[in-house]
């Protein structure tokens, strides 16, 4: 299991492959905040560039697994906040300690 914390209207983007030639038997499940499935890939598929644009601040999961315990897998992810982000300081909240931060950022260009 890997766990991320994310802004919303974060973008999230995974790929799996099998590390072997043999079929690919891992399933990869992400899921919200709450524990509910967002995204859950076909079992024997290998995929790349699965994006899933996420809803909500918090701490997402990501679950690989596999139901004969065995093999392994490459897995590459990537998460971007998305343009304009006004959660400056990535606390899920959007508040004066982001105003600071860009009052700051503002007053060192000048």
């Amino acid at each position: 299991a890997y766990v991320f914390s994310a802004t919303e209207m974060s973008i999230f983007t995974v790929s799996l492959q099998a590390a072997t030639n043999e079929l690919n038997l891992f399933e990869l499940r992400l899921l919200d905040p709450d524990g509910i499935t967002l995204v859950k890939s076909q079992k024997n598929l290998e995929f790349e560039n699965l994006t899933e644009t996420l809803g909500a601040s918090g701490d997402y999961f990501l679950l690989a697994t596999n139901e004969f315990e065995m093999g392994s897998y490459v897995l590459s992810a990537t998460l971007e906040s998305p343009e304009g982000n006004p959660d400056l300081n990535l606390d899920g909240r959007i508040d004066h300690l982001d105003f600071l931060l860009l009052l700051e950022a503002y007053q060192e260009e000048k």
